[in-house]
Parts: C-alpha cells; sequence; structure tokens
C-alpha cells in the first residue's frame, strides 16, 4: 500500500484528521507497516476496530493493509504523552462501555454489538469535541459558530442501558394515520414503503420484526393477540426504542449547551 493511503486508513482508525504525529511519521523513512506489538493486550483490539472501520470489500481492509500495526507504531513512537494519553483513554472507555453493556470485553462480544458500541462512542466523542473546541476558544478568539451533527437513530434501535425503561410506563398516543387505509393512494405509492402494522405485509413491518428474537432491544411475545393488538404493541415498542435512543443524544446535546451557558 502506497504511503498516502496507509497514511488516510491510519487517521480514519486514529479519529482524527492527519495529526503532527501522523505527518512526521509517514515523512520518515521509517516502515509503518513492520509487525509491533507495542500496545501489548490492546493490539487485537485495535485490529478488531480497524476492520470494523475499513472492513474488506472489492479492496483490502484494515488488518490486510496493515492499519493496526500503523497505529501501534504512531502511538507508542510518534505520539505525545497527551496524545497517547487521549488514544487510551478511548480503549479504557470502549471496554468499559462493553463489560457494562454486555457483560464482556469488545473483542469478545458480537460483531453487531462492537458497531453498537462503535456508535454509542461517536456520539460521546462528537460533544466531548464540540465541549473542548469551546473550552478552548473561552480564552481569546471565540469561533464564529460550532456544527455539531450526531448520527441519527435509524432502526434497528438499541437505547444506552440506562435509558432501556425510558418512559416505559407512558402509553405513546397513537396518530390516526396509524391505521391509514392506502386505498386512496395512487398505484404507484399504494404499496412502497415500509409500516408499523401488518397492512404492508409481506413487506417490512414493525409487527415482524419486533417479534424477531434478535431485535437489539428485547423482543415482543405477540401470541395470542388479534392483528389490531400486534399493531399497537409495535407501534409502542417501536417508539420507546426510538426515543431511548433519542435521550442519548438529547444528552450529548445538553452538555454541549450547559457548557456553553458557564463558559
Amino acid at each position: 500500500m502506497q504511503r498516502r493511503e496507509l497514511l488516510k486508513f491510519g487517521a480514519l482508525m486514529l479519529g482524527a484528521s492527519v495529526s503532527p504525529a501522523c505527518s512526521r511519521a509517514v515523512l520518515s523513512d521509517e516502515d509503518l507497516h513492520r509487525d509491533s506489538d507495542a500496545l501489548g493486550d490492546v493490539f487485537g483490539m485495535v485490529e478488531v476496530l480497524s476492520e470494523l472501520i475499513l472492513p474488506a470489500t472489492d479492496t483490502p481492509g484494515a488488518i490486510e493493509a496493515g492499519v493496526p500495526n500503523f497505529v501501534s507504531n504512531i502511538v507508542t513512537k510518534w505520539y505525545t504523552d497527551a496524545e497517547r494519553a487521549r488514544f487510551m483513554n478511548g480503549i479504557d472507555r470502549l471496554q468499559a462501555a462493553s463489560h457494562a453493556r454486555f457483560s464482556a470485553g469488545f473483542v469478545d462480544v458480537t460483531p453487531e454489538q462492537q458497531r453498537q458500541l462503535l456508535d454509542q462512542a461517536a456520539r460521546e466523542a462528537e460533544a466531548d469535541t464540540a465541549a473542548g473546541m469551546q473550552a478552548r476558544s473561552s480564552g481569546g478568539e471565540k469561533p464564529f459558530f460550532l456544527m455539531l451533527h450526531h448520527k441519527a437513530p435509524h432502526g434497528k434501535w438499541e437505547p444506552a442501558k440506562r435509558h432501556k425503561k425510558y418512559l416505559a410506563d407512558i402509553e405513546i398516543p397513537e396518530p390516526a394515520t396509524l391505521w391509514e387505509d392506502f386505498s386512496h393512494r395512487s398505484i404507484a405509492t399504494r404499496n412502497m414503503g415500509t409500516s408499523i402494522t401488518s397492512r404492508l405485509a409481506p413487506r417490512r413491518t414493525m409487527v415482524n420484526d419486533v417479534q424477531k428474537s434478535n431485535w437489539p432491544a428485547g423482543s415482543v411475545d405477540m401470541t395470542g393477540m388479534t392483528e389490531k393488538e400486534k399493531g399497537k404493541a409495535a407501534y409502542q415498542k417501536y417508539l420507546h426504542d426510538y426515543l431511548g435512543c433519542v435521550k442519548a443524544v438529547d444528552e450529548n446535546v445538553g452538555r454541549v449547551l450547559d457548557f456553553l451557558d458557564t463558559a
């Protein structure tokens, strides 16, 4: 792999644009592909993370491209003490989140659970970065404005453990359109899209999805329910899971707003 490509892959893995440390390393004569076990036990986690971020497709994945060795060499030889501490803190936080949510270390949970943990870490990192920018600018010239974009919480939803019972005792009102009869729609749109209820079966419906054993936030047993009852149960499950995820986004936006209120 060319050094410029390796730099691009490594920068993605390290979670930042090309830092001075990365630039110095790539401009040096050092072989950044060479095997490196300097990170010790953390190296296995770096391998898993790098392949999740840059999986093999029709081009080589991160491991085949040598990204884990690149990261190990950069972190242990080229990072400053402060950069190295931030990197290791991120690894520790990811491990702690894995044990808290799935009772196992990051490398021992399923690939789907690993992706969920990465999504959670990304949301938290965005808020950390925004607050950090404001903190650094508070003593001098301030930025004109800051754009902070959290990833949209598309299904399948899995709220953070602290939000799994969010609004659990609240029955969310049903909109009239939940039971809409699509017969008034044009032929082109009548059977398009997905649905909460079974009205568009066999297309994807939430009634079917939330009964599956692999639904991330826990499945719903609809044994013995009428079709109307299934639609109602699916709607409640759909919105409670969604709002539990949005709650985490709200918290992290709130962290930034709280900082701005006190800055």
